[in-house]
């Protein structure tokens, strides 16, 4: 006995069991059969158009074996298929039986796999005569070239782990290397580089073993990837191979056009608007930052010391001053608690010695601002702060926001208002006081105008970045989640109507059968979107109505496409016997062979024969 074995693609399994040949009889109709399955008009025609052949010309029933897997769009999935049909194929060579497999869509991929892991384990399959796929998109995935990026996110965590060791004595090393004290070996021997030495290579072992364990087992798992391998495979099954597909086949083209995709989902400016709101908060963000920094207030209280009050520089001077005015200051304190004014000198000699005072100390603006400010920020106690410096050292909550507030009211008033003011005494202090009301305000808004002009112009740098990486990232996962790519360690490059192992491309179905397989899509499309006009008030009154979201597919037969429509034709179906025929084990029934079309189906199947470039221009 001969058997055919059928392999559907991506989707096909829709039933929650696969239906078998004792299933099978309780549906009323063949049509109502997916290609695949017993007793479909598939099975039926291969029934009726093959024989099992043999040497002695002994004829035999040919026996139809489907195989079923998840046909989920998943590489892991593909590959878990392709293990479980290399074991059923492996059953049928137990037996000794000549089988061939007619396979769709992504299900020639799960049958490439199959074949090349057979290769890869040194596994032959002589009883396989021939292996068709139909409109099969072949995905070519490479590894990625560190053994890092190919383990699983578990063997990351060990292998990270086992290097610990090693990396803690190298950061010991380097902390040694940096010290003033020469390095002290970890290990004991004649010398520190023996036993730095020695110690290097007792904390390289766990790295070293799991590495090698790691190794060990991804050549292993990735051992199809082996040029031997490929070799073998090409060798044994890529004569056996014969391949049919439509050159305007929507998953073949679909799947390969797709690395040429470039999508902008994230346009440069989408994230412009969002980060420029920052400048919003921009401000009172930056004061927090102030008051909870430490260095930053210390570094604020050192520039008002040094550069602005020059307290260091002009500590002689100042401290002249102070001892002056205070002379001057005592006699009015002494008046003002009722003394004998005749001890006392009058008050137009205090007003003569303060003008003369200020004549003397023509900065005395600028000296009373500085010592105002070492008495507030600078001293405690009448004693120097620790460090000579912001008391508290920045630490102080209370004493950082009060320094900032001195420098918006006090910096900045004297900053506009000036030392020399010719407005008198009663005018400078009013002025003082409308300054901070009036100006302090605007030097905000100032500010945070700058910090807007600088926040849109790094957002607007950022979007475009953030566009770019996103656009890429986005993309590539959307060909990741195309091309069901769930692998750990290997990455999609492209995909074509050939396996990656096997040299020549796939030449295309010739123009009379294509145009037929063309035309019963478009004829069916054409019925599709009738149904569709008659059923727009339909599907009108389905809107907000998440029960009913499924109804288009009540109006659609997925036989639309290209893809879906092969098997559909008496035609195909008659061209895939041939193929099959041509093989050992197999040979045409009497009623085929009687067939008018049996001949050109031979023409057709010679004609896929021919190499790409002399039968057909291959496009992709």
């Amino acid at each position: 006995m001969a058997t055919i074995v059928t392999v559907h693609g991506t989707f096909a399994q829709v039933e929650d069991k696969p239906v078998t040949a004792n299933t099978a009889a309780a549906l009323v109709d063949a049509a109502d059969l997916q290609w695949w399955q017993p007793g479909s008009v598939f099975a039926q025609d291969m029934a009726s158009l093959l024989d099992g052949g043999s040497k002695t010309g002994q004829r035999a029933p040919v026996q139809i074996e489907p195989f079923s897997w998840s046909g989920e769009n998943s590489e892991l999935g593909r590959r878990a298929a392709s293990a479980q049909l290399q074991a059923r194929l492996a059953k049928l060579e137990a037996r000794q039986e000549p089988n061939c497999i007619v396979a769709h869509s992504h299900g020639g991929t799960v049958v490439a796999s199959a074949l090349l892991q057979s290769a890869a384990q040194q596994t032959p399959l002589p009883g396989l005569k021939r292996w068709i796929t139909v409109g099969s998109p072949f995905v070519t995935l490479r590894p990625m070239p560190l053994l890092f990026e190919r383990l699983s996110l578990i063997r990351k965590v060990i292998l990270v782990a086992s290097i610990m060791l090693l990396g803690m004595f190298l950061v010991f090393l380097a902390g040694q290397a940096f010290a003033k004290a020469p390095a002290t070996p970890i290990a004991t021997g004649s010398g520190s580089e023996w036993g730095n030495l020695v110690a290097a290579l007792v904390m390289s072992v766990p790295a070293l073993v799991i590495t090698g364990i790691f190794l060990f087992l991804d050549r292993r798992a990735l051992n199809f990837y082996q040029s031997s391998a490929v070799e073998r495979a090409r060798q044994t099954y890529a004569a056996k191979w014969t391949p049919f597909c439509h050159a305007n086949d929507e998953a073949v083209q679909g799947l390969a056009a797709l690395p040429r995709a470039s999508i902008q989902i994230f346009d440069p400016a989408f994230a412009e608007q969002r980060l420029t709101m920052l400048a919003v908060f921009a401000l009172p963000l930056a004061y927090l930052m102030l008051v909870w920094s430490p260095p930053l207030m210390v570094g604020i209280a050192n520039f008002l010391k040094n550069t602005v009050y020059q307290i260091d520089k002009d500590a002689a001077r100042q401290a002249a001053y102070a001892n002056d005015r205070e002379k001057v200051n005592s006699v009015l304190r002494a008046r003002k608690r009722g003394a004998d004014a005749a001890k006392l000198p009058d008050m137009e000699t205090l007003r003569r010695q303060r003008q003369e005072l200020e004549i003397r100390y023509p900065d005395h603006q600028a000296l009373s601002r500085a010592l105002r400010f070492k008495h507030e920020f600078l001293t405690e106690n009448g004693k120097p702060c620790a460090g000579n410096t912001l008391c508290g050292g920045g630490h102080s909550f209370a004493e950082n926001t009060r320094l900032l507030f001195h420098v918006v009211t006090d910096d900045l008033t004297a900053a506009i208002v000036g030392t020399n003011a010719q407005l008198g005494q009663v005018g400078t202090v009013a002025l003082r006081a409308v300054v901070p009301l009036l100006l302090a305000p605007l030097a905000f808004i100032l500010i945070a105008l700058l910090f807007m002009l600088v926040i849109r112009l790094v957002a607007r740098v950022l979007s475009a970045l953030l566009s770019r990486l996103l656009n890429r990232v986005t993309l590539a996962e959307i060909k990741r989640e195309i091309y069901g790519n769930d692998t750990d360690g290997e990455v999609a490059v492209g995909a074509g109507p050939a396996p990656a192992w096997i040299a020549t491309g796939a030449p295309y179905l010739q123009a009379p059968l294509a145009d037929r397989i063309t035309d019963a899509a478009n004829r069916v499309t054409t019925a599709s979107l009738a149904k569709f006009r008659n059923a727009i008030s339909t599907l009108a009154l389905t809107e907000g109505r998440p029960r009913d979201a499924g109804i288009v597919s009540n109006y659609l037969t997925w036989k639309e496409l290209i893809h879906t429509t092969y098997f559909e034709l008496p035609e195909f179906r008659k061209l895939v016997a041939q193929a099959i025929a041509t093989s050992d084990g197999f040979a045409p029934s009497q009623s085929f062979s009687a067939d008018p079309e049996f001949a050109t189906t031979a023409d057709w199947l010679r004609g896929l024969a021919a190499p790409p470039g002399q039968a057909q221009k291959q496009g992709v």
